[in-house]
């Protein structure tokens, strides 16, 4: 084929891939801003943000093993400051008990804190810029400018025309090869013409050119870890030549850079240290060397739509599609009809979470992949007060469970440090980890009493593995990975639980989340036990093992202070009767047993259902933008679909700052990233999860069809959503009413299906499906 032709062929097919989806963030002009324009590509372990600029293109990048802090003198990493913690444990609680919280709090800040002066940040890697010399210098001088993410095949894209000669771009990271790929091709040939180099945020990093590859290595300042990048340049056509620390091509019809990243962290308790970084880049280097770019395209497209082609979602076609997005999103907060923007919404989320989080990989963090600084809001770290959770919870729901593995290896690898701080801070077995961690194993209480003593993140984080077994009916990764870690976890709370002035067993010390300081048996800690222990029943009961330890799990499970209605009708967030109506913090920590847990629902628990509504209408609807998304599940769970739809539109309301608000600022910047503000990830993937729940829920041992379907969504279908027991389900309405549903079954079991009030049993084998009407009548 000649290569004018194949420039051309080139341009038709970007054109066709811009027209072929609805699922496509786009603009007309390059990024200014990291956090609120430029546009996200990742495998899982490395990661870019494009700008798609006319004169220059940046591609700031990461690899989420690059990390400062770790393992040193800060007595987190041991389990709390003094040895004495344990000591005090006894002394805390019955001060507690006594209601001397002002004397409980001075003991422990004194002897359970860390100091968390070696925490750390998530790190910047670098920068990889392409100069174009003589090219155009902003869009004056250009015609057609699109820059785009493809979300239907995991490809970002630049397109614009100078003096009759169409420009194209093409990034994507690719997770079966482990590299980044950047391609820039013409239609006219020869005129390509491209300088390469690469700059480092961090102090004394070495950047040199080798022949067709710069080679970017350096040490993060302070804890010494090594990084390096390695960045081959392939030219067809023209001349490539390498300068000291660049490489310049001239006069040819393509260019194709290939990189790759990593560093020598190694996830094993105590060192974190050992990987042979420059080993693997050298291999991943070589082997995609070795592939022509059609191949490694074709390689990444077949992984990645192998996952986001699991569930599709129709809510409706708009005349505002074509709109760039940042435009789109306005007219939509302006109140323009347009269902496909949350349709684009969520599956902006399902992207997030391909790209952020992959086997063998690090967990995503408050930032997924994504970080342009040594020094992010929140350290970008690992929050386990819900940040981490929400991240996580659409990976079952929505067709991608490869994505939860890394968050599950992180759990268990949180064990080892665990069992210290257990020990260490409260003179008991099992593991515990507190309100945030990182990389290194940081499972001590934190600095603050608002925030620092949260000894149920362990807990909830093993929700994540029992959803895991529920959603896929794996029986031997229950066996073999997530009950050991699980039992381990309710061992804790087994030898902690206090017993209260009323003979209830409580969390103690314990604080509801940022919110109200310290007390005991807090409804957010006993809804999370709860959870814990009635999770461990389970796994337990279905692997037919350890009924003493089930029984003492029964017996101590009836004997947890449960949830608790207030004087206003609300769910108490204490368990002292202390709630202010008027109180709208972000946090509605208390509401746990409402979602993600199971322990209330309009059908079981009416009454504490309604209780919970109460303390929603209490905190309101505005918040950061996770807080909206977890409003948008809460009132998915209550079954008010139109309430949700509300809070997603709130979600949804066009952010421009990158200050931090910790009220009412939330919502969406013009690249879709969530704003709390600034930039947290949590809240996309909240929401993708709460779409999710106003279609399909299958908590309480049923699968309930279109439990809150909004008015707002009055046509359409779903394709491909999972639910507990081992279903993948389909569902299509019409006039807000089910048409027909399709659920097939992984595992062959019994399905009990909810549609309103009408409810049918449904008997499966292996991998059949079965066809539902309107009636739930079965075909």
């Amino acid at each position: 084929m000649n290569r004018p032709l194949l420039s051309l062929l080139v341009v038709i097919a970007f054109a066709c891939a811009a027209n072929a989806t609805d699922l496509a963030l786009h603009y007309d002009q390059p990024a200014q801003s990291w956090m609120t324009e430029a546009l996200p590509i990742g495998n899982g372990r490395l990661g870019g943000m494009f700008f798609g600029g006319l004169a220059q293109e940046r591609m700031q990048f990461n690899e989420n093993t690059l990390w400062s802090g770790g393992p040193g003198e800060d007595p987190g990493y041991k389990g709390g400051n003094l040895p004495g913690g344990a000591e005090h444990m006894q002394e805390i609680q019955k001060l507690l008990r006594d209601g001397k919280t002002e004397e409980a709090g001075d003991l422990i800040t004194k002897h359970l804190f860390g100091t968390m002066k070696a925490f750390g940040a998530y790190q910047a890697f670098g920068d990889l810029l392409i100069d174009f010399p003589g090219g155009p210098g902003d869009l004056s001088q250009v015609s057609g400018y699109r820059r785009e993410l493809d979300l239907s095949q995991g490809i970002a894209r630049v397109h614009y025309n100078v003096n009759g000669i169409a420009y194209d771009r093409e990034y994507f990271c690719s997770f079966p090869d482990q590299v980044m790929v950047l391609r820039f091709t013409c239609s006219k040939p020869g005129a390509m013409n491209l300088r390469f180099h690469i700059t480092s945020p961090h102090a004394g990093a070495a950047i040199t050119a080798k022949g067709d590859t710069l080679v970017l290595r350096g040490k993060v300042h302070g804890n010494n870890m090594e990084f390096q990048s390695l960045a081959q340049v392939r030219a067809e056509g023209g001349s490539l030549a390498a300068t000291a620390d660049a490489i310049e091509v001239k006069g040819a019809d393509a260019v194709t850079i290939i990189m790759t990243a990593a560093t020598d962290y190694l996830p094993q308790y105590p060192v974190y240290k050992g990987n042979d970084y420059q080993a693997s880049n050298q291999k991943n280097l070589k082997a995609a060397a070795k592939k022509s770019y059609a191949a490694l395209l074709a390689n990444h497209r077949k992984d990645y739509q192998s996952l986001f082609n699991r569930v599709e979602l129709d809510l409706g076609k708009s005349a505002n599609a074509e709109l760039p997005t940042d435009q789109r999103l306005i007219a939509y907060h302006q109140g323009a009809d347009d269902p496909g923007m949350e349709a684009l919404f969520f599956q902006y989320g399902r992207y997030l979470l391909i790209s952020s989080s992959r086997p063998g990989g690090m967990p995503a963090n408050l930032q997924g992949l994504w970080n342009d600084s040594n020094e992010p809001a929140w350290s970008s770290d690992y929050h386990d007060n819900i940040n981490l959770q929400m991240i996580y919870w659409p990976a079952e729901a929505t067709g991608l469970s490869e994505c939860a593995l890394p968050l599950i290896d992180f759990i268990d690898g949180l064990r080892k440090p665990g069992r210290v701080t257990a020990k260490t801070c409260y003179g008991v077995n099992g593991w515990v980890v507190h309100f945030t961690t990182n990389p290194f194993g940081y499972t001590a209480p934190g600095a603050n009493l608002n925030y620092g003593i949260f000894p149920v993140a362990g807990a909830w984080l093993c929700q994540h593995l029992w959803e895991h077994y529920a959603f896929t009916q794996d029986r031997d990764y229950l066996k073999q990975r997530a009950y050991p870690i699980m039992k381990e976890a309710a061992q804790f709370w087994v030898e902690h639980l206090y017993e209260d002035a009323d003979g209830t067993l409580v969390s103690s010390p314990c604080a509801s989340p940022e919110h109200g300081g310290i007390a005991a048996g807090c409804a957010m800690d006993q809804e999370i036990i709860y959870d814990l222990f009635s999770n461990c029943i389970a796994a337990s009961t279905v692997l037919d093992s350890d009924a003493e330890f089930r029984a003492k799990l029964v017996a101590l499970r009836e004997r947890l202070s449960g949830p608790k209605i207030g004087k206003y009708g609300q769910l108490q967030e204490w368990k002292e009767d202390k709630d202010d109506p008027k109180d709208t913090h972000r946090h509605a920590s208390h509401l746990f047993a409402l979602h993600p847990g199971h322990q209330i629902s309009p059908q079981t628990t009416p009454d504490l259902a309604a209780a919970a509504k109460k303390s929603l209408e209490f905190r309101g609807d505005g918040g950061t933008g996770w807080s909206m998304a977890w409003k948008i599940n809460f009132w998915a769970r209550l079954l008010d679909g139109d309430h949700a739809h509300l809070m997603l539109h709130n979600q949804l309301t066009p952010v421009g700052g990158t200050g931090t608000d910790y009220s009412n600022g939330g919502g969406t910047y013009p690249n879709l990233f969530d704003a709390h503000p600034p930039f947290q990830i949590d809240g996309n993937f909240g929401a993708t999860t709460a779409i999710a729940e106003m279609l399909l829920q299958s908590q309480n041992d049923e699968v309930q069809l279109l439990p809150a379907l909004p008015k707002a969504w009055a046509k359409g279908q779903v394709k491909g959503l999972r639910a507990r027991g081992g279903f993948e389900v389909d569902e299509k309405w019409s006039d807000g009413k089910l048409v027909s549903a399709a659920i097939r079954s992984l595992g062959g079991k019994t399905c009990k299906v909810r549609y309103g009030q009408k409810v049918v049993m449904a008997s499966f084998k292996p991998g059949a499906t079965v066809h539902l009407d309107a009636s739930l009548e079965l075909h």
